[in-house]
């Protein structure tokens, strides 16, 4: 079966403006002030639609996704947004995004992070600050990082998810340029483009920006302008997991409804605490199993 995924492929809160500012805007802001096309690395993407966001802006583009599966059925479902047609200057690695990283000795130019948003703790033990540092030593001299803060970063709550982001960025980049999509026709979003030693200019976002009509309901922000408090922000870490356990293990809790045929009786009582502690203590031995993975990487 495939999907009709052009009919939605030009709304503004869609797959397509993600990918545009995540992935083809930081290529492009590299190749036009620097005046050389990029050698990029996508971590996931397993939509694929980032490939074609940023092939024709880069000398070559390596992807990177964990779950053959989902590149498969991409090109079978998905197929007129995610399949690269007669790009050529591209691979695709089915590898974890961390051994990836540890253990390639090549480095890149512009590397993007298009990997699900950390609700759960495989994708936290990747948008946390321990693995910027790997992609930090990654790049090239004058490379960029590209990531997302998923939704907007709360400034009233220090410990969203978007805000833990962004501490994570700033806490290990330099440089960077926070793009604020915080109004209609975008969808609520931040990206974050990041750098070692290149000085980054928000004009230059902003005119690009100009070009590809995409500059409504925008704002770009430099570091030391950005409208968040991040001092009291803990980024996500390896060593900074416990409000994200406590999350999840209440987002599971919170899924055994009570059933109103026994609601009030002994039984539920004991049936429902009994359900409830092994739902905890299977979640508890999986993470406990994953954070031990951390040091096999």
């Amino acid at each position: 079966m495939q999907y009709n995924t052009l009919k939605n492929s030009n709304d503004e809160t869609s797959l397509s403006e993600f990918t545009y500012f995540l992935a083809e805007l930081p290529v492009k802001y590299y190749y036009k002030t620097t005046s050389k096309k990029p050698k990029v690395l996508i971590l996931g993407g397993g939509s694929l639609y980032s490939i074609k966001r940023t092939a024709p802006f880069a000398s070559f583009v390596t992807l990177v996704e964990i779950d053959p599966a989902v590149i498969k059925s991409s090109l079978l479902c998905w197929n007129e947004l995610g399949n690269p047609g007669e790009t050529t200057n591209y691979r695709i690695i089915i590898d974890d995004a961390k051994r990836y990283l540890k253990s390639t000795v090549e480095k890149y130019d512009v590397i993007i992070m298009d990997i699900s948003a950390p609700y759960y703790l495989a994708t936290a033990l990747l948008h946390n600050k321990d693995f910027y540092s790997i992609i930090h030593k990654s790049l090239n001299p004058g490379g960029l990082f590209s990531e997302s803060t998923q939704g907007r970063p709360n400034k009233n709550d220090a410990t969203s998810m978007g805000m833990k982001i962004l501490k994570g960025v700033d806490d290990i980049f330099p440089n960077y340029l926070f793009i604020d999509c915080y109004k209609q026709p975008r969808g609520k979003r931040g990206f974050i483009i990041s750098a070692n030693d290149l000085e980054l200019n928000p004009d230059q976002i902003t005119t690009q920006l100009i070009s590809d009509q995409k500059n409504t309901g925008v704002k770009v922000f430099n570091k030391q302008n950005i409208p968040f408090r991040l001092k009291d922000v803990k980024a996500y870490s390896n060593n900074n997991m416990e409000e994200l356990v406590s999350e999840n293990f209440g987002r599971i809790k919170s899924r055994i409804q009570p059933d109103n045929r026994l609601e009030g009786s002994g039984t539920y009582s004991k049936m429902q605490k009994q359900r409830t502690e092994e739902i905890r203590f299977s979640f508890l031995s999986t993470i406990g199993k994953r954070i031990s993975s951390i040091f096999t990487f």
